[in-house]
Formats: C-alpha cells, structure tokens, sequence
C-alpha cells in the first residue's frame, strides 16, 4: 500500500469558501469565492490576493498575513468547494464522485461510482492526475481533485 499523499493544490475556477476571524465585520459572499482567471480572489479591504498552486492551509496563511496588516488578531481559515474525480469504465455508476475527505483513496472513489461490474477487469486500473500526467494502479493511491480513473478494456 502507498502512503503517498498530494494535498489538494488551489486551481483557477476553484469556488473557495473563505471564513475570516477576528473583531471585525468583512461581508463574503455565503457561496464562496471564484478564483479567477489570473489565479487571484478578491475580498475586501485586502484586494486581490493570488491563491492557484497554494493548498488551503496556505491559502489561509497568504490570506490571514495580508489581513492581519489591518487587524493583528485576524484568522483565516479556506475549503474549497465542489472538488470531485471523476471514474469512468466498467464500474456500475461512473462519473463525478464528490470528494467530501480531503484523502480519498483509489479504492474509496471506485466503490462511490458502486464498485465494479462483473465483467470487470481489475487487473488494468488507470489513474491520470492531470498535474502530472502519471498512472497508479495501487488502491491506496490519493486522489485529489482533477484526477481520472479508467479501467483499461
């Protein structure tokens, strides 16, 4: 089994939800955030501020920094949004699976998309991170948002 781990790392159009801490009122919209084309969210009093690549504790950190300029006890906390992979092949429900663990394993998005059809060839499982373009057929493997997983006919 791997013990491998990727964390989640912010892309362009990700919906963020951006909670911020302190004595202070800044209104957020209560569906999140966008992240934008140039990589950067907007909030107020602060600006933009640039997000893609970062994880969510980074987010946070880049974020709660910037705030903390104006209000030194500020904390930032960030969770993105609607993250899904999407499993396709001969499993009985492909398509989206929400990834509502921040860890979800090969194993645990396949038996989400109800496991795999009797006519099922398990011997040739395909993961394709779109970041990195490689496969991994462990079912251990993480399988952070973007990913796809394909079973080979």
């Amino acid at each position: 089994m791997s013990s491998r781990y990727t964390a989640y790392r912010i892309k362009r159009y990700d919906r963020l939800m951006v909670n911020l801490y302190g004595d202070f009122d800044l209104a957020l919209p209560p569906k999140g955030l966008l992240v934008d084309d140039t990589g950067r969210i907007t909030l107020p009093l602060i600006g933009r501020v640039r997000v893609t690549g970062l994880t969510q504790p980074q987010a946070a950190g880049r974020i709660q920094t910037s705030l903390r300029r104006f209000y030194p006890d500020a904390i930032a906390a960030v969770e993105v949004l609607d993250k899904e992979v999407y499993v396709v092949g001969d499993v009985t429900k492909p398509g989206a699976i929400p990834l509502l663990h921040e860890k979800t394993t090969l194993l645990k998005a396949i038996s989400h998309a109800g496991g795999f059809k009797d006519s099922a060839n398990k011997e040739f499982i395909y993961l394709v991170r779109e970041e990195k373009g490689s496969g991994d057929n462990d079912n251990s493997f993480p399988t952070p948002s973007d990913d796809a997983i394909y079973r080979w006919l």
